[in-house]
């Protein structure tokens, strides 16, 4: 039986106690991803955020919060398990909060270290959020697992195709990804999906919905399975 690893949804970075930092993933589609591969016989582990869209089918899942969260659980499963492929679909946060900066009026009175345990005093005129990268985690996969198939994702936001293509190809050849799945923010509207599947040589792919989407992505990874036979 073959075995794949998708993660799917937002990473949530705290702030404090009681805040955080998020996006607008909402996994969707790796849940669709996941639910096909179910009914292939293709046993399926699921990382998500905690607001994410789940399977409806059978799936081990693994919750996860912040970027360090998903590392953790990635680390785990990796040392434990051979995976065939790994379909990377989680919108990982490109920042997380490193320190606040306190103010009265004007003046800067503080600059505290993010702690996630306290709640930050609402007594600040103003408060200003310093934010630091996140580490990549797609860099991560195929250090852990040189041989498996890595399926990335990229989405940018009202650019060219051309620019899209070549920004995903750009992140394909830097990780090691078999092929990326390329979207733009402003052709995604509910379960109306436009998403490239790229690989060096360009476009090899192209659909409109979620559904459509995530069935080509399974049978580009069902393909290499079988060229690599």
């Amino acid at each position: 039986m073959k075995r794949i690893l998708i993660t799917a949804g937002a990473t949530s970075e705290p702030i404090d106690a009681v805040r955080s930092i998020t996006n607008n993933a909402t996994g969707k589609l790796g849940s669709y991803i996941a639910d096909y591969a179910v009914k292939q016989g293709i046993e399926v582990h699921y990382v998500s955020g905690a607001t994410a869209c789940q399977p409806t089918q059978a799936v081990k899942r693994y919750v996860t919060t912040g970027v360090d969260s998903v590392l953790g659980v990635l680390d785990q499963l990796m040392r434990r398990y051979q995976y065939d492929a790994v379909i990377h679909s989680m919108a990982i946060s490109d920042y997380r909060v490193a320190a606040t900066a306190h103010y009265q009026g004007s003046y800067l009175t503080e600059i505290v270290a993010q702690d996630a345990h306290q709640k930050l005093p609402s007594s600040n005129d103003h408060l200003a959020i310093l934010l630091e990268p996140s580490p990549k985690v797609i860099g991560y996969i195929k250090k852990k697992q040189p041989d498996t198939h890595l399926v990335g994702f990229k989405l940018l936001s009202q650019v060219s195709v051309d620019t899209l293509v070549r920004v995903a190809q750009n992140l394909m050849i830097k990780n090691d990804c078999s092929f990326v799945v390329a979207n733009d923010a402003a052709d995604i509207s509910g379960d109306q999906h436009r998403g490239y599947i790229v690989d060096e040589k360009g476009i090899m792919k192209q659909y409109e919905t979620k559904e459509t989407l995530a069935q080509g992505i399974l049978q580009e990874v069902q393909s290499l399975w079988i060229k690599n036979q």
